[in-house]
């Protein structure tokens, strides 16, 4: 009986294959996800093949498909946050079942899914911005906020919970909407500048390279509008740098140094409010007008503090990679 059970259940796992296959744009399929993510949690040794089964039916048809449901009702009516509800509700509890995944492969599948699920919803207001008349061209950053809410949730369980599933590359899946990534950037900034709200030295690590990774992908895009944007961001992560410095230099309290470091910030915000006055001609920016000369002394100040620490005296790996550093900022 126990195999015409896992028996049946396959069968109706190949029908399921084939609607998705057929009918990839049809909403329903939006309705075969959670079910299946239950099938694929559902792990033991009578129903490993079956929940494998369903695993892959989500990763390798659904994920994977070159068409997307149409996740509302397109009418004459404006449409309304009900009608996205039940999608970022399915975001939502996927994202849940993320931060709990039993392994990695669940979490693959989960990451996966958040991708596919985010995409059909950015596909579709992008079209629904284009189809309508002006008053509606204001949808899509509308909808941009509600995903990022619900990563930003994700990013700060990840951030601050020990025993969080998630991983960096859960989030990368977002960086193929390089609009909606960078929305991230003030969340993870705020990590890489207070060090004791992270939950581990590693996980702050990766705050970094998250960072790194969000930037490389919007300076990727070549527009002019994300040059400003970028420009925008540099003095911030100039700020995180000297705070993650003073945190390794520091043998005092983190609260103590961080006093320290708003008397700079302050004094370096008014020196911007100044160098922000509106001039008579555009200018084209350069380093050494990004990167702020008090910053840039304090950096390097920094740098040579750590290369110079007993405890970093046997590492060559520290050391070019500090003197590097020093030769960037030196050169501007």
């Amino acid at each position: 009986a126990k195999y015409q059970v896992i028996h049946f259940k396959n069968k109706v796992l190949d029908l399921l294959e084939i609607f998705i296959r057929k009918q990839p744009s049809n909403p329903l399929v939006f309705n075969l996800i959670l079910p299946l993510l239950d099938v694929a949690l559902k792990t033991n040794s009578s129903s490993d093949q079956v929940a494998n089964k369903a695993r892959g039916l989500l990763v390798n048809k659904l994920c994977k498909s070159k068409k997307y449901p149409e996740a509302f009702t397109l009418d004459d009516e404006d449409h309304s946050e009900e009608d996205d509800k039940p999608v970022l509700e399915i975001l939502k509890e996927v994202h849940q079942l993320a931060k709990k995944a039993s392994s990695n492969l669940i979490l693959e599948a989960c990451s996966n899914l958040c991708g596919y699920l985010a995409k059909a919803l950015i596909r579709y207001y992008e079209n629904l911005t284009n189809s309508k008349t002006s008053k509606n061209t204001q949808p899509s950053s509308q909808l941009y906020s509600k995903i990022i809410e619900i990563y930003r949730e994700s990013l700060n369980d990840f951030m601050i919970r020990k025993k969080s599933r998630l991983n960096t590359g859960f989030f990368y899946e977002l960086t193929r909407f390089p609009e909606v990534s960078w929305l991230l950037i003030d969340d993870l900034l705020e990590f890489t500048t207070h060090p004791e709200k992270v939950q581990n030295v590693f996980r702050f690590v990766q705050s970094y390279e998250m960072t790194s990774k969000f930037v490389k992908v919007l300076i990727a895009k070549k527009s002019s509008d994300h040059d400003q944007i970028l420009l925008d961001f540099v003095p911030k992560y100039e700020k995180s740098l000297l705070r993650t410095f003073d945190y390794i230099l520091s043998s005092s309290s983190y609260a103590e140094k961080d006093n320290a470091s708003n008397d700079r910030d302050n004094g370096e915000e008014e020196q911007d409010k100044s160098k922000s006055q509106p001039s008579s001609q555009p200018r084209t920016p350069t380093n050494s007008s990004i990167w702020q000369t008090k910053s840039t002394n304090s950096l390097e100040q920094a740098l040579v503090s750590i290369r110079d620490r007993s405890c970093y005296k046997s590492s060559s790996a520290v050391k070019d990679l500090v003197n590097h550093l020093l030769k960037n900022i030196r050169s501007n």
